[in-house]
């Protein structure tokens, strides 16, 4: 993008710095909450870990599954789900378009 602004060339590693950066948040809160949901999804709770994470993830298996939790795994792997068809049209009309064909004078 800054090519087709015409913008310096001594700028393109600091803004290419900057948009890295951009990113660092939503990772953050994105790896959170997949840990959180994965945690849900196989009802795993804090301290479970002390006997080795084999053995919190077998037991978690045989538990009842609660309506409430139900509706949380439900929300969140429908969250998913629309995310991963957002992304997947944005990439869809990015491959789409001709920069071949395109007009970029200002």
């Amino acid at each position: 993008m800054a090519v087709i602004l015409g913008v310096d060339r001594r700028w393109y590693i600091p803004l290419l710095v900057c948009r890295a950066l951009s990113t660092v948040p939503a990772a953050w809160w994105g790896l959170r909450c997949a840990f959180t949901f994965l945690a849900e999804l196989l009802q795993i709770r804090p301290g479970m870990g002390r006997e080795g994470w084999t053995a919190a993830i077998v037991g978690s298996v045989g538990q009842e599954w609660d309506v409430e939790r139900r509706f949380r795994v439900t929300e969140v792997a429908l969250a998913i789900m629309w995310v991963s068809r957002s992304v997947a049209i944005d990439v869809a009309h990015f491959m789409a378009f001709d920069y071949s064909r395109a007009d970029f004078d200002c």
